[in-house]
């Protein structure tokens, strides 16, 4: 309603306010990209450094446009003179499908739709954050994973093909816990971990290579572009959005919260 009311008094459409809000002030410093790249150092195999600290000015960004926008958006309300009384309302719920490749019970209260790129540094963080989740909510959470590569990660389509194709062969979550872990996405480097993992060389090449595995991942985009998503990570907990590679406290504020309206 608020973006709805200043669109037009601007004249413009919502969909332009929205880029225009979500632009920062300024420009990714090499400051902040030594900073990132020092905190990922784990992620550096295979990959040039200037490659590396590019791929995180890139990611940098869509968190900061994603930040920028939740920041201009409540100077906005605070300026119309809407207020949030009590607490701050939640927002509407997404609706989305929970097929895909998942851990945990289906009966579990909880679950946690993740869509994810390969080739994207701030989800192999999140990676790690979900794998702590699931084990401090063991038996309540249930993780569901579905493919978003950006455009800017070169790799990160095909690496999600072959992850497609692992799990075709009920080795999905070893395949993309290697994935991350090496972040070296070659071709050559997708066949090499489908022979680690004990994936007939044949049949992977065959599937990495088929519509089949493309057409999944472009369904998984096609999801994720209806609801909105604009980078990657992005979860959905229970339809409840989390956007970017959060804290811990804040998923785990957000199932308890969920939990305690099951009990």
């Amino acid at each position: 309603m608020v973006l709805e009311q200043e669109a037009k008094r601007l004249g413009t459409s919502v969909n332009e306010l929205r880029k225009s809000m979500s632009s920062p002030d300024s420009a990714i410093s090499q400051k902040q990209i030594e900073e990132a790249f020092s905190e990922t150092t784990s992620l550096q195999t295979g990959l040039a450094e200037d490659e590396m600290k590019e791929r995180l000015r890139l990611d940098l960004e869509n968190q900061i446009k994603i930040k920028t926008f939740q920041t201009r958006l409540q100077e906005l309300r605070n300026r119309t003179g809407v207020e949030i009384y009590l607490s701050e309302p939640e927002p509407p719920l997404i609706r989305i499908s929970d097929e895909g490749p998942s851990s945990g019970s289906p009966s579990s209260p909880v679950t946690i739709v993740e869509f994810s790129d390969f080739q994207c540094p701030f989800c192999k963080r999140a990676s790690e954050t979900v794998r702590e989740l699931a084990r401090l909510y063991d038996g309540k959470v249930r993780i569901v994973f579905k493919h978003f590569p950006l455009s800017n990660h070169p790799d990160a389509f095909k690496a999600a093909q072959a992850s497609v194709c692992a799990d075709e062969k009920g080795k999905f979550w070893e395949y993309h816990d290697r994935l991350f872990n090496s972040q070296n996405l070659s071709d050559e480097s997708l066949r090499k971990i489908a022979s680690d993992i004990g994936l007939e060389t044949k049949d992977f090449s065959a599937c990495l290579e088929s519509s089949r595995s493309k057409e999944q991942v472009m369904k998984n985009i096609q999801e994720g572009r209806k609801i909105g998503i604009q980078g990657t990570p992005f979860f959905t907990i229970n339809g409840r959005p989390v956007r970017g590679a959060q804290d811990i406290s804040e998923f785990r504020r957000i199932i308890d919260r969920q939990l305690a309206g099951e009990r």
